[in-house]
């Protein structure tokens, strides 16, 4: 209510300005600093919104992330799977999981010039670890037991060697 007030003596002191041909024009750069000051309120409460829900989507399992639809503002491109040298077999087990981390590196990083969420280091030892996390549920929803789930999460553990030490660029720029 009181937003709409201010918004709406504003408005007024503006038209009558205009209508009186200048003469209240000192009054509407005082009415409108709470419009400026509001503006900046609601672009920093969208940021955390974002963020929100950023985070939400990381904390899927790979597979629920994989059915979202994705929606604006956040960027959903993703580059597959980069294999570690002789774990290419494992690249379609873990297609869904990189495209998660595509996802958190995208839009919390600050290498991709998009929302830039949380460019910080705690942020994305956390994608990667979210990464490393999925990729093993990943094996075992797949192999279940035995040598093949122990073959599958070493490669895992391949992968998160990877961009744990190579990511920085991809995240950071």
């Amino acid at each position: 209510m009181r937003r709409t007030l201010r918004t709406t003596v504003a408005a007024v002191a503006v038209t009558a300005s205009a209508a009186l041909g200048g003469g209240l024009l000192t009054a509407a750069p005082a009415a409108a600093a709470p419009l400026a000051e509001e503006t900046a309120a609601s672009s920093q409460s969208s940021a955390r919104s974002n963020l929100s829900v950023a985070r939400g989507y990381m904390n899927l399992s790979h597979t629920q992330f994989a059915g979202l639809k994705k929606v604006k503002p956040f960027n959903w491109t993703n580059n597959g799977c980069s294999v570690p040298t002789g774990y290419a077999p494992y690249m379609k087990t873990f297609t869904t999981s990189c495209n998660q981390h595509d996802f958190g590196y995208r839009n919390f990083g600050s290498a991709a010039k998009g929302l830039e969420l949380d460019p910080t280091r705690t942020a994305k030892n956390w994608i990667d670890a979210r990464f490393k996390a999925e990729m093993r549920r990943a094996c075992k929803t797949k192999y279940k037991k035995g040598n093949p789930l122990k073959l599958c999460n070493s490669a895992a553990a391949a992968y998160h060697f990877a961009v744990n030490n190579a990511g920085d660029k991809h995240f950071f720029g």
